[in-house]
């Protein structure tokens, strides 16, 4: 059986979005504050093909009640970098929408930080292929450190996760219940190298998780079946 996830993808971005652009190319990400202090510098670039006219940067953190939301016409050139994104979360992990104008043409998106001569980026796939219900993630070296796995809740109803490390059918390691819109950050002991990390949600709808080694970013992308596309 098809893995029904894509649908309730769907459901949740026309609940989040406005009606008239909830078909909009849409990425959703999370911002971690990696570095001690917040002196980095993080910003989402999109990009795509043809030319829209702006991309709008929602961005959700504990530090407000509500979203701060700012809007970038993109260039001639099909490109828009969002503004420096930690004064719009207080200096805190952040839960990103980027959300670009047009209902039919797709984008990509690329999370780069910058602290001092230190630079890294990760690309960040469409909210379809970024969300999910299920993800799990090969543990290989953790003796770099400090090791976490963020993971946000971007639906208007709270979402509760269960964290295994190994099976399906292992003890769960950790569960969480996360709040509209909020995020979750949760350490990797360094005890589950080599290992296959599980995350699944049990109660709610899709969330998205990224996983952080020292100062690398990963995105976790969700399971999906060996036949889908």
């Amino acid at each position: 059986m098809k893995n029904k996830t894509p649908f309730r993808i769907a459901c949740v971005i026309a609940s989040v979005l406005p009606a008239a652009s909830a078909a909009a190319a849409t990425h959703i990400l999370i911002n971690p504050d990696i570095f001690a202090g917040s002196t980095d510098r993080p910003f989402v670039d999109v990009s795509g093909e043809p030319l829209n006219a702006n991309v709008k940067y929602s961005v959700f953190s504990p530090a407000f009640n509500s979203g701060q939301q700012v809007t970038v016409p993109m260039n001639q050139f099909n490109f828009a970098a969002s503004p420096d994104l930690f004064p719009l979360s207080a200096g805190r992990s952040s839960l990103i929408f980027a959300q670009t104008t047009d209902t039919s043409t797709p984008s990509v998106a690329v999370l780069r930080q910058q602290n001092g001569t230190t630079k890294i980026s990760v690309t960040i796939p469409s909210s379809n292929r970024m969300t999910g219900m299920s993800f799990n993630l090969p543990l290989g070296d953790l003796s770099s450190g400090p090791n976490n796995i963020y993971i946000a809740d971007p639906n208007p109803s709270n979402a509760t996760i269960i964290i295994q490390y190994g099976a399906s059918t292992s003890p769960v390691d950790t569960t969480v219940t996360l709040q509209p819109y909020s995020i979750v950050k949760i350490p990797i002991a360094a005890t589950h190298a080599q290992t296959n990390m599980l995350i699944t949600v049990i109660d709610g709808f899709p969330v998205v998780a990224e996983a952080v080694f020292g100062t690398r970013i990963q995105v976790v992308l969700p399971i999906w079946n060996a036949f889908d596309p």
